[in-house]
Protein backbone atom coordinates (compact mmCIF):
# COMPACT_ATOMS: atom_id res chain seq x y z
CA UNK A 1 0.00 0.00 0.00
CA UNK A 2 2.53 2.16 0.41
CA UNK A 3 4.29 1.56 -2.14
CA UNK A 4 1.34 2.22 -4.15
CA UNK A 5 1.05 5.46 -2.52
CA UNK A 6 4.26 6.79 -2.90
CA UNK A 7 3.89 5.66 -6.83
CA UNK A 8 0.56 7.76 -6.68
CA UNK A 9 2.58 10.86 -5.38
CA UNK A 10 5.23 10.71 -7.71
CA UNK A 11 3.31 10.27 -10.83
CA UNK A 12 0.79 12.89 -9.82
CA UNK A 13 4.28 15.45 -9.28
CA UNK A 14 5.47 14.71 -12.65
CA UNK A 15 1.77 15.26 -14.21
CA UNK A 16 1.80 18.33 -12.01
CA UNK A 17 5.41 19.76 -13.42
CA UNK A 18 4.63 18.69 -17.10
CA UNK A 19 1.72 20.68 -16.91
CA UNK A 20 3.02 23.64 -15.65
CA UNK A 21 5.85 23.13 -18.38
CA UNK A 22 3.27 22.73 -20.84
CA UNK A 23 0.96 26.27 -19.94
CA UNK A 24 4.47 28.18 -19.25
CA UNK A 25 5.07 27.14 -22.85
CA UNK A 26 2.16 27.86 -24.64
CA UNK A 27 1.78 31.28 -22.92
CA UNK A 28 5.38 32.29 -23.65
CA UNK A 29 4.53 31.39 -27.50
CA UNK A 30 1.34 33.51 -27.19
CA UNK A 31 2.11 36.85 -25.51
CA UNK A 32 5.93 36.65 -26.29
CA UNK A 33 6.94 37.26 -23.01
CA UNK A 34 9.98 35.35 -21.83
CA UNK A 35 9.40 36.26 -18.14
CA UNK A 36 5.48 35.16 -16.87
CA UNK A 37 3.35 37.61 -15.51
CA UNK A 38 1.99 36.35 -12.09
CA UNK A 39 0.21 39.37 -11.45
CA UNK A 40 -2.26 38.63 -13.85
CA UNK A 41 -2.68 34.75 -13.09
CA UNK A 42 -6.42 33.39 -13.63
CA UNK A 43 -7.81 32.58 -10.16
CA UNK A 44 -11.14 31.76 -11.07
CA UNK A 45 -12.68 29.66 -13.99
CA UNK A 46 -16.57 30.06 -12.71
CA UNK A 47 -17.27 30.96 -16.23
CA UNK A 48 -16.09 30.88 -19.70
CA UNK A 49 -15.70 34.82 -19.68
CA UNK A 50 -12.40 35.66 -19.06
CA UNK A 51 -14.20 39.15 -18.21
CA UNK A 52 -16.19 37.94 -15.73
CA UNK A 53 -14.07 35.77 -14.48
CA UNK A 54 -11.29 39.14 -13.57
CA UNK A 55 -14.80 40.85 -12.16
CA UNK A 56 -15.53 38.21 -9.74
CA UNK A 57 -11.69 38.70 -8.67
CA UNK A 58 -11.85 42.48 -8.74
CA UNK A 59 -15.23 42.64 -7.17
CA UNK A 60 -14.49 40.21 -3.94
CA UNK A 61 -11.30 42.36 -3.65
CA UNK A 62 -11.78 45.16 -0.52
CA UNK A 63 -15.36 43.82 -0.22
CA UNK A 64 -16.16 46.23 -3.31
CA UNK A 65 -19.21 44.58 -4.48
CA UNK A 66 -21.02 43.26 -1.37
CA UNK A 67 -20.77 46.77 0.50
CA UNK A 68 -22.23 48.82 -2.26
CA UNK A 69 -24.88 51.15 -2.21
CA UNK A 70 -25.08 51.38 -5.86
CA UNK A 71 -24.81 48.96 -7.99
CA UNK A 72 -24.51 49.05 -11.70
CA UNK A 73 -24.65 45.70 -13.86
CA UNK A 74 -25.19 45.21 -17.48
CA UNK A 75 -22.58 44.52 -20.17
CA UNK A 76 -19.92 46.15 -22.01
CA UNK A 77 -22.52 49.11 -22.56
CA UNK A 78 -22.64 49.33 -18.37
CA UNK A 79 -18.87 48.63 -18.08
CA UNK A 80 -17.74 51.06 -20.46
CA UNK A 81 -20.69 54.14 -20.78
CA UNK A 82 -21.53 54.44 -17.45
CA UNK A 83 -19.04 56.32 -14.85
CA UNK A 84 -19.15 54.82 -11.03
CA UNK A 85 -17.25 57.74 -9.82
CA UNK A 86 -19.98 59.90 -10.70
CA UNK A 87 -22.16 58.39 -9.14
CA UNK A 88 -20.35 57.73 -6.45
CA UNK A 89 -19.49 61.33 -5.75
CA UNK A 90 -23.70 61.61 -6.37
CA UNK A 91 -24.67 59.46 -4.04
CA UNK A 92 -21.92 60.21 -1.44
CA UNK A 93 -21.33 56.27 -0.99
CA UNK A 94 -19.98 53.29 -2.59
CA UNK A 95 -20.81 52.22 -6.38
CA UNK A 96 -19.65 49.38 -7.55
CA UNK A 97 -19.94 48.46 -11.58
CA UNK A 98 -20.44 44.81 -11.43
CA UNK A 99 -20.92 44.83 -15.57
CA UNK A 100 -19.00 42.60 -17.79
CA UNK A 101 -18.74 41.97 -21.38
CA UNK A 102 -21.83 40.41 -22.38
CA UNK A 103 -23.54 39.97 -19.26
CA UNK A 104 -27.34 39.96 -19.85
CA UNK A 105 -30.14 41.10 -17.27
CA UNK A 106 -31.00 37.19 -17.38
CA UNK A 107 -27.91 36.40 -16.16
CA UNK A 108 -27.84 39.46 -14.13
CA UNK A 109 -31.31 38.28 -11.79
CA UNK A 110 -29.38 35.01 -11.85
CA UNK A 111 -26.49 36.51 -9.86
CA UNK A 112 -29.26 38.66 -7.43
CA UNK A 113 -31.20 35.55 -7.09
CA UNK A 114 -27.98 33.89 -5.28
CA UNK A 115 -26.79 36.89 -3.56
CA UNK A 116 -30.47 37.82 -1.99
CA UNK A 117 -30.14 38.87 1.55
CA UNK A 118 -26.47 39.37 1.44
CA UNK A 119 -26.51 42.91 -0.60
CA UNK A 120 -26.12 46.32 0.83
CA UNK A 121 -27.42 47.89 -2.28
CA UNK A 122 -29.77 50.34 -1.70
CA UNK A 123 -29.93 51.36 -5.51
CA UNK A 124 -29.81 49.20 -8.60
CA UNK A 125 -28.78 50.59 -12.09
CA UNK A 126 -28.92 48.46 -15.31
CA UNK A 127 -27.73 49.99 -18.89
CA UNK A 128 -28.53 48.74 -22.04
CA UNK A 129 -28.78 49.24 -25.73
CA UNK A 130 -30.65 46.93 -28.48
CA UNK A 131 -27.51 44.15 -28.29
CA UNK A 132 -28.84 43.04 -24.71
CA UNK A 133 -31.91 41.65 -26.76
CA UNK A 134 -29.50 38.64 -28.68
CA UNK A 135 -30.29 35.42 -27.39
CA UNK A 136 -26.75 34.07 -25.87
CA UNK A 137 -25.62 33.65 -22.89
CA UNK A 138 -22.38 32.40 -20.98
CA UNK A 139 -21.53 29.12 -18.88
CA UNK A 140 -21.98 30.55 -15.54
CA UNK A 141 -21.93 28.48 -12.53
CA UNK A 142 -23.95 30.45 -9.85
CA UNK A 143 -23.39 28.70 -6.87
CA UNK A 144 -19.84 29.16 -7.46
CA UNK A 145 -20.51 32.77 -7.97
CA UNK A 146 -22.05 32.83 -4.70
CA UNK A 147 -18.94 30.90 -3.15
CA UNK A 148 -16.19 33.44 -4.41
CA UNK A 149 -17.69 35.82 -2.30
CA UNK A 150 -18.54 33.76 1.16
CA UNK A 151 -17.07 30.54 0.92
CA UNK A 152 -13.61 30.83 1.80
CA UNK A 153 -12.81 27.45 2.66
CA UNK A 154 -9.66 25.80 0.21
CA UNK A 155 -12.06 23.27 -0.89
CA UNK A 156 -14.30 25.59 -2.52
CA UNK A 157 -11.73 27.33 -4.44
CA UNK A 158 -10.33 24.48 -5.25
CA UNK A 159 -13.71 23.53 -6.93
CA UNK A 160 -14.55 27.20 -8.42
CA UNK A 161 -10.58 26.74 -10.22
CA UNK A 162 -11.10 23.27 -11.38
CA UNK A 163 -14.90 22.36 -12.18
CA UNK A 164 -14.30 24.28 -15.53
CA UNK A 165 -10.28 24.02 -15.86
CA UNK A 166 -8.33 23.12 -18.94
CA UNK A 167 -5.07 23.56 -20.07
CA UNK A 168 -6.17 25.52 -22.94
CA UNK A 169 -8.57 27.63 -21.05
CA UNK A 170 -5.97 28.54 -18.35
CA UNK A 171 -3.57 29.94 -21.49
CA UNK A 172 -6.13 31.49 -23.06
CA UNK A 173 -6.96 33.84 -19.92
CA UNK A 174 -3.68 34.25 -18.90
CA UNK A 175 -2.39 35.72 -21.88
CA UNK A 176 -5.28 37.31 -22.37
CA UNK A 177 -5.21 39.18 -19.30
CA UNK A 178 -1.55 39.49 -19.03
CA UNK A 179 -1.78 41.37 -22.59
CA UNK A 180 -5.29 43.77 -21.72
CA UNK A 181 -5.02 44.35 -18.02
CA UNK A 182 -2.69 47.35 -17.87
CA UNK A 183 -4.34 49.64 -20.51
CA UNK A 184 -6.71 51.88 -20.64
CA UNK A 185 -6.72 52.96 -23.97
CA UNK A 186 -6.82 49.78 -25.51
CA UNK A 187 -10.42 47.83 -26.65
CA UNK A 188 -10.92 44.41 -24.92
CA UNK A 189 -9.01 45.94 -21.59
CA UNK A 190 -9.90 44.70 -18.49
CA UNK A 191 -7.95 47.45 -15.89
CA UNK A 192 -10.99 48.20 -13.89
CA UNK A 193 -10.96 51.09 -12.25
CA UNK A 194 -11.52 51.08 -8.38
CA UNK A 195 -15.12 51.20 -8.53
CA UNK A 196 -15.19 48.59 -11.12
CA UNK A 197 -16.17 50.38 -14.29
CA UNK A 198 -14.06 50.47 -17.69
CA UNK A 199 -13.45 54.18 -18.83
CA UNK A 200 -11.94 54.06 -21.93
CA UNK A 201 -9.28 57.20 -22.69
CA UNK A 202 -9.24 58.21 -26.72
CA UNK A 203 -6.05 59.15 -26.23
CA UNK A 204 -3.60 56.82 -28.48
CA UNK A 205 -6.54 54.44 -29.05
CA UNK A 206 -5.65 51.17 -29.84
CA UNK A 207 -8.25 49.17 -31.44
CA UNK A 208 -7.21 44.99 -31.48
CA UNK A 209 -6.95 43.53 -34.70
CA UNK A 210 -9.74 40.79 -33.47
CA UNK A 211 -11.91 43.78 -32.60
CA UNK A 212 -15.06 43.92 -35.08
CA UNK A 213 -16.75 46.51 -33.21
CA UNK A 214 -20.58 46.91 -32.03
CA UNK A 215 -22.97 46.67 -35.16
CA UNK A 216 -26.40 47.93 -34.69
CA UNK A 217 -28.93 45.40 -33.53
CA UNK A 218 -32.71 45.58 -33.84
CA UNK A 219 -35.54 44.39 -31.73
CA UNK A 220 -35.25 40.57 -32.45
CA UNK A 221 -35.57 39.28 -28.72
CA UNK A 222 -37.00 42.11 -27.13
CA UNK A 223 -39.89 39.49 -25.53
CA UNK A 224 -37.66 37.96 -23.69
CA UNK A 225 -35.19 40.85 -22.44
CA UNK A 226 -38.21 42.56 -21.39
CA UNK A 227 -39.32 39.61 -19.34
CA UNK A 228 -35.81 39.45 -17.42
CA UNK A 229 -36.61 43.02 -16.64
CA UNK A 230 -40.06 41.98 -15.07
CA UNK A 231 -37.41 39.32 -12.40
CA UNK A 232 -35.26 41.85 -12.01
CA UNK A 233 -37.86 44.32 -10.89
CA UNK A 234 -40.02 42.11 -8.85
CA UNK A 235 -36.67 41.03 -6.82
CA UNK A 236 -35.86 44.67 -6.32
CA UNK A 237 -39.49 45.28 -5.15
CA UNK A 238 -39.16 42.48 -2.59
CA UNK A 239 -35.71 43.56 -1.71
CA UNK A 240 -36.52 47.59 -0.99
CA UNK A 241 -33.73 48.12 -3.95
CA UNK A 242 -34.58 51.60 -6.00
CA UNK A 243 -34.14 50.39 -9.66
CA UNK A 244 -32.84 52.34 -12.56
CA UNK A 245 -33.61 50.73 -16.24
CA UNK A 246 -31.28 52.73 -18.62
CA UNK A 247 -31.81 52.73 -21.92
CA UNK A 248 -28.51 54.16 -23.64
CA UNK A 249 -27.98 56.26 -26.69
CA UNK A 250 -26.80 54.81 -30.25
CA UNK A 251 -24.35 56.86 -32.31
CA UNK A 252 -26.62 58.99 -34.33
CA UNK A 253 -25.30 58.55 -38.26
CA UNK A 254 -26.14 54.88 -37.42
CA UNK A 255 -29.84 55.65 -36.70
CA UNK A 256 -31.81 55.31 -39.43
CA UNK A 257 -35.64 55.99 -40.04
CA UNK A 258 -36.55 52.55 -39.25
CA UNK A 259 -34.01 52.26 -36.69
CA UNK A 260 -35.53 55.13 -35.38
CA UNK A 261 -38.87 53.86 -35.19
CA UNK A 262 -37.63 50.21 -33.44
CA UNK A 263 -35.84 52.75 -30.41
CA UNK A 264 -38.97 54.27 -29.86
CA UNK A 265 -40.94 51.36 -30.02
CA UNK A 266 -38.81 49.83 -26.66
CA UNK A 267 -38.78 52.80 -25.02
CA UNK A 268 -42.63 53.45 -25.19
CA UNK A 269 -43.22 50.10 -24.15
CA UNK A 270 -40.96 50.10 -21.19
CA UNK A 271 -41.96 53.57 -20.02
CA UNK A 272 -45.25 52.18 -20.21
CA UNK A 273 -44.59 48.80 -18.47
CA UNK A 274 -42.04 50.17 -15.80
CA UNK A 275 -42.73 54.21 -15.48
CA UNK A 276 -40.51 55.98 -13.22
CA UNK A 277 -38.35 53.38 -13.11
CA UNK A 278 -37.08 53.31 -16.90
CA UNK A 279 -34.86 56.05 -17.74
CA UNK A 280 -34.62 57.15 -21.65
CA UNK A 281 -31.60 58.24 -22.86
CA UNK A 282 -31.52 56.62 -26.37
CA UNK A 283 -31.87 59.81 -28.22
CA UNK A 284 -29.42 61.88 -25.82
CA UNK A 285 -26.79 63.75 -28.16
CA UNK A 286 -23.27 62.55 -27.70
CA UNK A 287 -20.65 64.12 -29.58
CA UNK A 288 -19.67 61.13 -32.31
CA UNK A 289 -15.81 62.05 -31.27
CA UNK A 290 -17.11 60.40 -28.14
CA UNK A 291 -17.96 56.87 -29.16
CA UNK A 292 -15.18 54.40 -29.76
CA UNK A 293 -17.49 52.46 -32.43
CA UNK A 294 -21.65 52.89 -32.92
CA UNK A 295 -22.44 52.33 -29.19
CA UNK A 296 -19.16 51.96 -26.83
CA UNK A 297 -18.57 55.26 -25.46
CA UNK A 298 -15.23 56.52 -24.21
CA UNK A 299 -14.89 58.22 -21.03
CA UNK A 300 -16.22 61.51 -22.11
CA UNK A 301 -19.34 59.68 -23.64
CA UNK A 302 -20.01 57.93 -20.18
CA UNK A 303 -19.53 60.95 -18.24
CA UNK A 304 -22.31 62.64 -20.69
CA UNK A 305 -24.30 59.78 -20.69
CA UNK A 306 -23.97 59.69 -16.41
CA UNK A 307 -24.35 63.24 -15.68
CA UNK A 308 -27.90 62.96 -17.53
CA UNK A 309 -28.73 59.83 -16.09
CA UNK A 310 -28.01 61.72 -12.36
CA UNK A 311 -30.48 64.68 -13.62
CA UNK A 312 -32.83 62.23 -14.01
CA UNK A 313 -32.70 60.31 -11.20
CA UNK A 314 -32.37 64.03 -9.61
CA UNK A 315 -35.70 64.89 -10.95
CA UNK A 316 -37.55 61.56 -10.04
CA UNK A 317 -36.55 62.00 -6.72
CA UNK A 318 -37.81 65.52 -6.77
CA UNK A 319 -41.36 64.50 -7.96
CA UNK A 320 -41.57 61.45 -5.32
CA UNK A 321 -40.93 64.24 -2.49
CA UNK A 322 -43.19 66.41 -3.90
CA UNK A 323 -46.17 63.97 -4.06
CA UNK A 324 -44.87 62.83 -0.28
CA UNK A 325 -45.56 66.49 0.92
CA UNK A 326 -48.87 66.73 -1.25
CA UNK A 327 -50.45 63.51 0.12
CA UNK A 328 -49.50 64.66 3.91
CA UNK A 329 -51.01 67.83 3.09
CA UNK A 330 -53.84 69.25 5.57
CA UNK A 331 -55.95 70.09 2.69
CA UNK A 332 -55.77 66.33 1.25
CA UNK A 333 -55.74 64.59 4.52
CA UNK A 334 -59.44 66.60 5.18
CA UNK A 335 -60.28 65.22 1.75
CA UNK A 336 -59.98 62.10 2.66
CA UNK A 337 -61.71 61.93 5.60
Amino acid sequence: MKKFVKKLVFHSFLLSIATVGIILVRYVERTHQAMPDLRSLPTNFISNSVCFNAKLDHARQGNRFLSAKTLIMGSSMGLNNISGDILTKTFGDRSYNFSSWGFKPHETYQVLKQMEGKLSAQRLIIPFNNTEFLNDAKQIDYKGVYDHFFVANMVSVLHNFFTNFSIDSFVKDWSFRTKYIYFDNAGFTLKFAEDGSVPLRPKNFIRPLEAKGLIYYDTTGFSKFSRSLDSISRYCDRNHIELTFVYLPWRKDILTPERIKQVQYVSTYLTAKHHDKFVNLSRLAVDDHDFVDVGHMFQGGAATVTNALVDSLTTRKTIANLRKQDTASPRNRLASL
